[in-house]
């Protein structure tokens, strides 16, 4: 007990006496005791203290004799730590934070797929989804919801509201409690309103009377003009994030990052009333019922879908259910940049810990000579390897407290590059386990590199090792050949990652070099529109002329226009129509409609391939009405090949409208989008609550924004004016997911052949240190320096030749992974493969050439004397 001993210092603190009642001492500082006890515990433990401390500072020595290899073995490690814990952490974020739902587990997405429709967006018919919540027993609840947003007017200032549009299921669906009650059984999308938590207290202070009573809101209403009075009906008891929200007719719906600000009741029509199965209007969410899996559920969602398709044949003979998990729709194409990037942070810990063995091993081969002396001189097995395990825990020691910051940097430099459509990660942060196992997996291969080769040496016969290496032979031959499959493998990991970069990289400049169809330079945009219902819809038209009118008197515009639905922004919609004098389909045609105003094609530079574009005379008529429009070469193509489409004519529900011009296609959907059937509308017969304002400059657009703002503040002080940007940078984002991808796959391939020729060099280097003797022999009898060099490069080379055979087959097998990232691009490219392949031959060799010049500089009378 330490209650038995006490503790005195003497000399000024030079020692310190530990002693007994009676009377026994014992000086245990300094590092030399004598013991003068009989307390085995005691001695015991001093002396294993004493003799760790003596194996640190001989740890320390050694180490610092071989600066370069243990510098690349410690930095590689924290690089493995950092990257990996960065990666991971923003992978867990994704995978496995909570979603922000009640028992989010069970819930699922019902998605309607259709093949043989030109636009499918997974949202399913008012009928289907009747049919569905009828005869699926599989779900707690199938709700069908839709974007929609509307405007509060209070304290003079105008509030943009999101919301939905739900069917009475919804709450149930998400397990949303609610102050109050769900919507009426007769409730129209006009009448009755839930509010959101949030917005209940941000705009109403948490006045709990206010449920029950009408407030205003300024929605889109054909029959009236300003507010219009709705019910609260409830308000929800905690916040309510979006589902996943199908592409709108509304620009950015919001996602799973958002909170819901209201909900209003987009009621299923009765069936008597439902005019298609082809209109869908619904996003579908479910939630599973206990004990209910998918795989039981989408047999029974193929079986309803089959029974459908028996009894509609005309609209559901294409039409199937998938299932899919809330978390899985919400990655969506995410998912293979998040397997590739894990498998690509996979290859660089590997990396890191096959450098960090391979330099362990090249120095322990160099020390059998050491070895075999201490185990002559009476040391035990367990005393080398403690020797060993200290050295290797030093390194560990000093990788983690690297890594750690270099986690901390890495998920903080992360994090803002991640595109803003990937849900989850954005707000990622170090995840403690993740951090916790990458570093006990680099500590343990530094700790296991480093003990095995001194437990295999400590039994070896000293004099056999001894005998051995007087000859001058025994480095080479005892050399661990493990050594060799390290240098292999690590060849073999960086080529992945570099031939995966080298694709990325191609494929970005095949994607970089497309053109949109249009010319992006100098080209401002931004969304405007009024708070809705302050004016008659056709106001939104004389808006729009006037906001044309006072942005274009700045003098550093050159052009303005707007439209609804410009390229690189989401927001359009899309509508049937039939071809006069061709035979009639059981589906029309169908094509996304551009809403636009005259001028817009000069404005925005798109070439007409033949007639006109729209002039004002084309804007006289009814409000719905459409005697003229323009529409995209693919449409024209499409059903009058070979011919000139202008003067042809559509048919619309509104009548027939006649083709005054053909556009050039436009890469609307992104550079890497294929070209669909476009229709082009004139805005003033088709007056739009959002409009895209398409301002052309002389100069940086960026500059006159605040000026542009202050113009459209002077048409109307309440006109709403979000997502400004230039239309480069528009077109950025579109990019940015795969430039996320190759931006982090570029780093991770510069890091994979750093380290992999780090790892190189360091081994030739310490080969070349370990066989001087045997080098100034070979000089000394006369041996070429090309010879030398080429001894020392065969080291380097066999296994680098080794490691792009494997490097070959492992790149073929992740192929299917990379294809779907591709632009233009074949994933077995051979120009990418062979320049890649070559550079990493080169640049091992190099690796190897440079120690390996520095063994023909060794003086054969100084590497004798040595020994």
């Amino acid at each position: 007990m330490m209650s038995d001993f006490w503790i005195t210092f003497q000399g000024g603190g030079e020692a310190l006496i530990l002693g007994t009642p009676r009377g026994r001492q014992a000086v245990i500082w300094p590092l030399d005791p004598v013991f003068l006890f009989d307390s085995s515990g005691l001695r015991s433990y001093i002396g294993v203290m004493k003799g760790l401390i003596a194996d640190m500072r001989h740890a320390v020595r050694l180490l610092s004799r071989n600066r370069f290899a243990i510098l690349t073995a410690v930095a590689s490690l924290a690089v493995g730590i950092g990257a990996n814990t960065a990666i991971f952490s923003v992978a867990s974020a994704m995978l496995l934070r909570p979603l922000p739902f009640a028992n989010a587990d069970r819930l699922v997405v019902l998605r309607s797929i259709d093949p043989s429709r030109v636009l499918n967006t997974g949202r399913a018919s008012s009928a289907d989804l009747r049919d569905w919540q009828t005869q699926a027993r599989s779900f707690v609840a199938i709700a069908g919801y839709r974007f929609r947003y509307m405007d509060l007017l209070h304290d003079g200032q105008a509030e943009r509201l999101r919301g939905l549009l739900i069917t009475p299921e919804f709450f149930d669906v998400l397990d949303v409690p609610l102050m109050g009650t769900t919507f009426r059984r007769n409730a129209t999308y006009s009448s009755d309103i839930i509010l959101g938590n949030q917005l209940w207290r941000r705009s109403f202070a948490a006045n709990r009377n206010l449920v029950g009573r009408s407030i205003d809101v300024n929605m889109i209403n054909l029959d009236r003009i300003g507010p219009t009075p709705v019910r609260v009906n409830g308000v929800a008891q905690r916040d309510v994030h979006f589902p996943p929200l199908s592409a709108d007719f509304y620009d950015d719906p919001s996602g799973i990052d958002d909170t819901v600000d209201f909900w209003q009741p987009f009621p299923l029509p009765p069936a008597a009333v439902i005019a298609s199965r082809k209109d869908n209007d619904y996003d579908v969410i479910a939630r599973l019922r206990p004990g209910i899996t998918i795989e039981e559920a989408q047999s029974e969602m193929d079986a309803i879908a089959h029974n459908l398709a028996v009894a509609y044949p005309q609209s559901n003979v294409n039409v199937k259910v998938r299932i899919v998990p809330l978390r899985e729709h919400l990655l969506g194409k995410n998912r293979r940049v998040l397997a590739l990037l894990i498998i690509c942070t996979i290859c660089v810990l590997l990396l890191a810990c096959g450098n960090v063995a391979n330099l362990l091993l090249s120095i322990a081969a160099g020390r059998q000579k050491e070895v075999a002396i201490r185990s002559a001189l009476g040391a035990s097995s367990i005393r080398i390897a403690r020797q060993f395990f200290v050295e290797s825990t030093l390194l560990a020691f000093a990788a983690a407290i690297l890594g750690v910051p270099l986690a901390a940097w890495g998920t903080h430099l992360l994090s803002p590059q991640i595109p803003e459509g990937v849900p989850l990660a954005r707000t990622a942060s170090i995840n403690v386990t993740v951090l916790a196992f990458t570093v006990l997996a680099t500590c343990l291969t530094a700790l296991l590199t480093g003990i095995i080769p001194a437990l295999h040496m400590s039994v070896a016969a000293p004099g056999d090792t001894l005998k051995l290496d007087s000859r001058g032979s025994g480095a080479p031959r005892l050399r661990n050949r493990s050594v060799s499959v390290l240098v292999a493998a690590e060849v073999a990991i960086a080529l992945v990652l570099l031939i995966a970069t080298g694709l990325m990289i191609k494929s970005a400049k095949q994607l970089l070099s497309v053109d949109p169809g249009f010319d992006p330079k100098r080209l401002l945009t931004m969304t405007v529109s009024l708070p809705n219902n302050k004016f008659e819809w056709k106001h939104n038209v004389v808006f729009s002329r006037e906001v044309i009118d006072a942005v274009e008197a700045l003098p550093q515009v050159t052009a303005v226009t707007v439209a609804q639905g410009v390229p690189m922004k989401p927001g359009t919609f899309w509508g049937n129509f039939e071809v006069e004098g061709q035979p009639s389909a059981d589906e029309k045609p169908e094509a996304r409609i551009r809403v636009v105003n005259p001028g817009y094609f000069r404005v925005m530079q798109i070439p007409l391939v033949s007639g006109r574009e729209f002039e004002h005379r084309d804007e006289v008529g009814n409000v719905g009405d459409l005697p003229d429009v323009v529409v995209n070469n693919t449409l024209a193509s499409r059903y009058w090949p070979g011919e000139d489409a202008v003067g042809k004519r559509l048919l619309f529900t509104s009548g027939p409208a006649t083709i005054i011009g053909v556009a050039r296609d436009v890469k609307y959907m992104g550079l890497d989008s294929k070209s669909d059937s476009e229709l082009y509308y004139p805005l003033g017969l088709y007056p739009q609550p959002h409009i895209t304002l398409l301002v052309r400059t002389s100069s940086d657009p960026s500059a006159i924004i605040s000026d542009v703002r202050k113009r459209i503040a002077g048409v109307d002080k309440d006109a709403f004016v979000t997502d400004v940007k230039t239309m480069d940078e528009l077109i950025d984002d579109t990019l940015a997911p795969r430039r996320f991808a190759t931006t982090l796959l570029s780093a991770f391939g510069a890091v994979a052949l750093l380290l992999s020729l780090t790892g190189i060099y360091g081994v030739i280097s310490h080969m070349v240190t370990q066989r001087t003797r045997e080098i100034g022999i070979r000089v000394a009898l006369g041996a070429p320096a090309g010879k030398i060099i080429t001894l020392m490069l065969q080291s380097g080379f066999v296994p680098a030749s080794a490691g792009l055979a494997i490097g070959w087959v492992a790149t073929f097998s992740v192929t299917n992974l990379l294809s779907a990232m591709l632009f233009e691009v074949r994933p077995l490219d051979p120009s990418v493969w062979l320049i890649v392949s070559i550079g990493m031959l080169a640049a091992a060799c190099l690796a190897s050439y440079l120690p390996a010049r520095r063994a023909c500089t060794i003086d054969p009378c100084l590497a004798v004397k040595a020994e």
